[in-house]
């Protein structure tokens, strides 16, 4: 399996930093990861986005969702034995600060040998979400 994980501190109550991360209309002013997504909030619901370098549109349902807490999506990946389940998980510190969890795990035989690619292609995206939704929720406020 192979892990990406960056977190944030966000100084904003979680219900807002919930609205935000979950506005999927509002991805392509802030996310540079998820360019474009769209689908409705509910759990088993399909999301449809697009990345950064893959042409085609991603799918992929909803698994989990805890409102103002975590929602995990598991996409339909293109690659048999490849399998990725991204993650956004906040936890609330105290009233006005959140912390934002933004964890993607891929699993799969595939995985070991495009490790050494996804962390190439991939792994700067995590911690530039996290800055990229602090900035977007605090700017708003």
């Amino acid at each position: 399996m192979k892990v990406f994980e960056a977190q944030i501190e966000i100084n904003a109550p979680v219900d807002i930093v919930w609205k935000a991360l979950t506005d999927f209309s509002k991805y392509p002013e802030w996310n540079p990861f998820i360019l474009e997504a769209r689908g409705e909030l509910k759990h088993g619901s399909i999301v449809r986005f697009r990345v950064p370098g893959v042409p085609a549109e991603l799918s992929a349902p909803i698994t989990s969702l805890v409102e103002n807490q975590e929602f995990v999506w598991e996409a339909n990946a293109p690659i048999p034995g490849f399998q990725p389940r991204y993650m956004r998980i906040l936890q609330q510190i105290d009233d006005n600060r959140t912390l934002f969890v933004n964890r993607e795990e891929f699993d799969g035989w595939v995985t070991t040998l495009l490790g050494p690619i996804l962390e190439a292609q991939l792994g700067k995206y995590y911690p530039m979400t996290c800055q990229a939704l602090k900035e977007f929720v605090e700017n708003d406020l």
